[in-house]
């Protein structure tokens, strides 16, 4: 293997490590998308977690929960913390992966 293949590989593998955290972080941003539409709007999901709805609404665009406040999330939308945090675990019951989410609103 010769420099320029060692630097292709370590490109490539920075870039696929990119991709990769982008899914995911659009993964879960979709999961707590759903579970506010099923508490029936980001304010009430925030309300029941004991969370400022602008925490939560953060969530969505730039920033991910800490640990206690994605258990707060969690517990809030009666799902399984394994399934909101990293999408393994239990999947709640109407859950489509990827499927449209009706916008709600607060």
């Amino acid at each position: 293997m010769n420099k320029s293949d060692v630097t292709l590989t370590a490109v490539t593998t920075a870039t696929l490590m990119s991709v990769t955290a982008a899914t995911d972080a659009a993964a879960f941003r979709h999961r707590l998308f759903w579970c506010a539409a099923q508490a029936g709007s980001t304010y009430a999901l925030a309300k029941r977690a004991g969370l400022v709805p602008n925490t939560v609404r953060r969530y969505f665009h730039d920033s991910e929960p800490t640990r206690p406040y994605l258990v707060a999330l969690s517990r809030a939308a009666a799902v399984d913390l394994a399934w909101l945090a990293a999408g393994e675990g239990v999947v709640p019951t109407g859950y489509v992966a990827g499927a449209v989410i009706p916008e709600t609103n607060g």
